[in-house]
């Protein structure tokens, strides 16, 4: 599945112009459940260099009910008991990665497995700044979900994922990471090469003025 996610990354726009990934999150290390059993403080777990993870109930239509959150066998996975709401935030520390300058169609790239009948909110910050709201498509199921963003994140920093939906929405990621196409770069012959072709021009003029 992640392979399925670089491989389009990487061939975007069917060879039209070569294209670039930084992968955020494979989620192929565990962590969690994280569960909260009704509306108060959010929950967090910090995974030490991997990623920060926390629940908070925002509110239970029905009574008790459950907020979950964890990572497991590669992939991601929200889940809220029927009626219930919640909010949930992940947290990378992301290193700098170079993206070509000229680069055009940066884009966040999810492996959406499935998602709740409704639209799932995404918000996204860089060291506390806006740089991208947008919303899963409801019923989305083993899809690659791309969205375009103005802010290059090359430089790195504190990128915070704020995820809600309406209540009882469920949500499973099997990779989030960025993608862009490289700038389209003009091949010049070698010097040898072009010389090659005047000498051979030469031999055409030579062999027509024989004739």
């Amino acid at each position: 599945m992640k392979k399925h996610l670089i491989t389009l990354a990487l061939t975007l726009s069917a060879g039209a112009a070569h294209a670039g990934a930084n992968i955020i999150d494979e989620f192929n290390i565990n962590q969690g459940p994280l569960t909260q059993s009704a509306p108060g403080a959010a929950i967090t777990d910090n995974l030490a260099g991997v990623r920060t993870l926390s629940v908070e109930q925002l509110s239970s239509d029905f009574g008790a009910g459950d907020s979950r959150a964890r990572v497991i066998n590669g992939v991601f996975l929200v889940s809220n008991d029927s009626g219930v709401d919640s909010e949930v935030k992940v947290i990378w520390n992301v290193a700098p990665f170079s993206i070509p300058a000229g680069s055009s169609d940066l884009s966040f790239l999810f492996k959406v497995l499935a998602s709740d009948g409704n639209p799932t909110n995404v918000d996204i910050t860089l060291d506390g700044n806006s740089i991208f709201s947008q919303a899963i498509p409801g019923n989305t199921v083993n899809q690659d979900v791309e969205f375009s963003v103005s802010s290059s994140i090359g430089s790195g920093g504190v990128l915070e994922m704020t995820l809600n939906g309406v209540p009882g929405w469920d949500l499973t990621i099997d990779a989030f990471g960025v993608s862009w196409k490289d700038p389209t770069t003009t091949t010049v012959p070698e010097p040898a090469s072009m010389a090659l072709v005047g000498l051979g021009m030469m031999g055409m003029m030579a062999l027509r003025r024989r004739r």
